[in-house]
Parts: structure tokens; sequence; C-alpha cells
């Protein structure tokens, strides 16, 4: 079961307590099943399982024992017209909610892409999370995703596209190393496979200023590039952020909320 971190001004153990134990049964009321959504394969069953695997051993080679293994009652299959008229705002094939620790995904593509989407999200799902509890009025708030942190007084959201380079580069990551296994776990047809190939280009622009900052990074500071890489990864899921004090130190200020733009 995923940690819920509450944080917040003068919270007391009882408040921390309350919120924990409403997020946790809203997350059940969540999890069951939705009239609408398709029931799970066993050939989808095991591509979930796949991923978990995947994600542990990534997880391991940072340093990270912890591992949060998604469960299938997390992940729900809707038809295209259901997932268009429950997420009208979304381009994207999935979507994470993060207090409901839920993934929706539009069922409807090939299989590969189904894989693609579901990995980015479940690696959203395992990144460092921090909920923020306003006790004054009774609200919380998602305050901490990954590298991606919320200012709630500004309505602003900090590092956002950072962020989701940071997740895309990691899910590209498992898949280069996973892929032959994929496609054959997968019973993905030499079609879908080549389409996948020369068609991907999810977040490219914003893995592009990515890489080239790891690249000037590693110049500056004559260390080696996938170092800065691993440090960046590893920060996504334990939280850490001191590594990029040095990024700040060589871009301008505003560079992480604007990557991509």
């Amino acid at each position: 079961m995923k940690e819920i971190n509450i944080v917040g001004k003068n919270l007391t153990p009882e408040n921390i307590k309350d919120v924990k134990k409403y997020i946790t049964n809203q997350r059940e009321i969540c999890a069951k099943p939705l009239h609408e959504e398709q029931e799970k394969s066993p050939e989808i069953l095991k591509l979930i399982e796949s991923i978990n695997t995947y994600i542990s051993e990534e997880l391991k080679e940072l340093g990270i024992e912890k591992t949060i293994i998604i469960d299938h009652s997390q992940i729900h299959l809707l038809p295209h017209k259901i997932f268009k008229e429950k997420f009208p705002e979304a381009n994207t094939i999935a979507i994470y909610l993060k207090i409901d620790n839920q993934i929706f995904l539009d069922f409807q593509c090939d299989k590969i892409y189904l894989f693609d989407a579901l990995l980015h999200e479940a690696i959203h799902l395992n990144s460092h999370q921090k909920i923020l509890l306003n006790k004054d009025i009774n609200h919380i708030d998602v305050y901490r995703s990954g590298y991606r942190i919320k200012n709630l007084n500004k309505n602003h959201e900090h590092y956002l596209e950072f962020n989701e380079a940071v997740t895309e580069k990691i899910k590209n990551d498992i898949i280069k190393k996973h892929f032959a296994q994929i496609i054959k776990d997968n019973g993905i047809s030499l079609q879908e496979e080549r389409h996948y190939l020369n068609n991907y280009t999810n977040y490219e622009e914003f893995i592009s200023v990515l890489n080239n900052i790891i690249k000037e990074v590693s110049k500056n500071k004559n260390e080696n590039a996938q170092e800065i890489w691993f440090k960046i990864k590893r920060g996504y899921f334990t939280g850490e952020m001191m590594h990029l004090r040095t990024i700040k130190k060589h871009y301008d200020e505003d560079l992480l909320d604007t990557i991509g733009k």
C-alpha cells in the first residue's frame, strides 16, 4: 500500500490520523470497478504484473528497496466514449488521480500503446508524494508528486514539465532495456511494433531539453552524465532535490518551470 505523507501548518497527530483514515477509505471506494469499465483479461493482468516487475527492478538499481505493487483494482479500463466524458480535458490515453491513487485508461488503443501509457502512469504512482492538509478550511490537495510542487497560494505548479520529462525518460529507459521481452510477453505484432517505433514522440521536446541540461551540467561539473541522470531519477522517487541546485547555478532560475516552452 502506498504510504500517505501529510504536511500542513499546525497539524496535530489527530489531524494527520483523521485525514489518513479519510484518504484510505476514499481509495478503497475508488478501487471498486465502475459500471462502465472493461473487465481485465488474463493478458492485461499479465501486463500489469510485468510493469510491477520492471519498476521494482528499476528502483533496486537506484538503491531503493521499497516498491509500491500496483493492484489490478487500481487500474480502470474505460471505453473511449466514457473516458472522454469522464476526462474531457485529457490529451493522453491515461490519467493518474493522485489522491484517489487510481489509474484510468482509454481502452481503445493497441496493446503497445496501452503498455506505454500504463507504465508512464505507474511511474507517477511510485513517485515521491505529499498531500497538504489545510485544516483552516478542511481541504486536502496534492502538494508534491515527484518533482512537481504545487504553490497553493499562487495556484501555480513548479517543475510540472520537468517532472513529465523525467517520468517519460525513466519510462523510456525501462522500455529500451526490456523491449524484446515486452514485445514477446504481450503478443505485440510486428506491425504494432513498427508503428510504435516510427511514430511515438510523446514529450519528445521536454526530453530533448532535459537531455541538454544533463549534458551541460556534466560538462560544467566534469561529472559523468549517467551519474547526474542517476541522481535525478533517484530524487524523483525519494524526494531528494539538492542536485537541482546545480542545475539552477548554470541556468535561469525559472528554467525548470518552463522546460519545453
